[in-house]
């Protein structure tokens, strides 16, 4: 039986105690399928970088459908936002408010900044993109 890998005594926590348990069952996946672990698997180095090729091609689509999804709407947490001077919604959740906003970092603190408002405004919690204006009027 093997043990858990660990690095100078150190337990994985957080995020990390989850990735390990998610490759914990993993593993006990491939072995119910293959009947075998990686490490006892016989294929040849250029089989493991076929695998290892066909699993980045399916990353790539499920990553490209997630930006898909991200892109028909819906709020999105601040941390996601773009910081490149874009025009965004805001929408600070407690008082649901909602506002135009952009980063700016011409004041002495970088901050989140509504157009045309000349009182200062609570740091959103929630982003989305704007619309796409209309073709004609």
């Amino acid at each position: 039986m093997t043990t858990p890998a660990q690095v100078d005594n150190t337990v994985a926590t957080g995020t990390e105690a989850r990735v390990c348990a998610d490759i914990a069952k993993r593993q006990q996946v491939g072995i119910a399928k293959y009947g075998t672990t990686v490490k006892d698997n016989p294929l040849s180095l250029r089989e493991w970088l076929q695998h290892a090729y066909e699993e980045m091609l399916d990353s790539a689509v499920y990553l490209k459908r997630a930006m898909e999804e991200m892109e028909k709407g819906g709020w999105l947490p601040i941390e996601t936002a773009p910081k490149d001077g874009e025009r965004i919604l805001g929408c600070y959740v407690k008082h649901r408010e909602v506002f135009i906003v952009r980063w700016s970092t011409k004041l002495h603190d970088p901050q989140w900044i509504a157009d045309a408002i000349l009182f200062p405004i609570p740091t959103p919690t929630h982003w989305m993109p704007l619309p796409k204006a209309p073709a004609s009027a």
